[in-house]
């Protein structure tokens, strides 16, 4: 199972992200677009839920995941919204939403084109008649790095911790080897979290939405990110 060892350190590794502009960006982009109420909201991949953190102020939210661990995270932080532990590509709930988000490039881990169109197709039906998708996508084939090395690094007076990452691209699918060195008063461990991320071209994305029955919009939400597919029923 992908981030289950460094779930527990996956907000100190995040760190960097400010959730919180994020979702002020993302308001303003579907004001831009949406003259009507939008009131529920279900956050695929809503990892630790720190995004749903600050949603939940707007919209009545709840969360699915894959990861046990982080879904754990996310409950204590949010204890009064309704978590799902399933997958994203064949997920079942009894229930629509006035809008789906997938932030991230969460969508990424569906790896292959078949599964991205499941997913997409998925979350339709999840959706309310005038229901939106958002989709953060991924890095495209052209974007993604082969041979990049990276290091982020937390240094707090209890816990040390340093995150080294190769990148290689095998087929369709960016592939990152995480180190972790993890120190603290009792111990120090290391462990390494394998992970394969589909590489779709934009146009993957955009045929599949499309196809889907979705009138597609390409924003940007943050200045160094690949922007969210802002997907309408049609």
């Amino acid at each position: 199972m992908q981030y289950t060892l460094q779930a527990q350190y996956y907000d100190k590794l995040y760190s960097f992200k400010d959730y919180n502009q994020e979702v002020i960006d993302l308001q303003d982009i579907i004001k831009l677009h949406i003259k009507y109420d939008l009131n529920t909201l279900l956050d695929i991949a809503c990892g630790t839920g720190k995004h749903l953190e600050v949603l939940k102020s707007h919209y009545k939210c709840e969360g699915l995941d894959i990861n046990p661990e982080l879904l754990d995270i996310a409950k204590k932080r949010n204890p009064e919204l309704t978590f799902y532990l399933e997958n994203m590509i064949d997920f079942s709930l009894d229930k629509n939403y006035d809008i789906i988000t997938c932030f991230f490039g969460s969508i990424g881990h569906v790896k292959t084109k078949d599964n991205l169109n499941k997913a997409v197709r998925n979350m339709k039906k999840h959706l309310a008649p005038k229901g939106i998708l958002i989709i953060e996508p991924w890095h495209t084939p052209e974007q993604f790095q082969a041979g990049r090395t990276s290091l982020l690094t937390v240094d707090e007076p209890d816990i040390k911790i340093a995150r080294c990452c190769s990148s290689q691209i095998k087929g369709n699918l960016s592939v990152l080897d995480l180190h972790h060195l993890v120190s603290t008063p009792k111990s120090t461990e290391h462990f390494i979290d394998h992970l394969e991320l589909g590489l779709f071209p934009e146009k993957d994305y955009l045929d599949i939405l499309k196809e889907g029955g979705f009138s597609v919009v390409h924003e940007k939400i943050r200045s160094n990110g690949n922007g969210v597919y802002l997907s309408f029923r049609k």
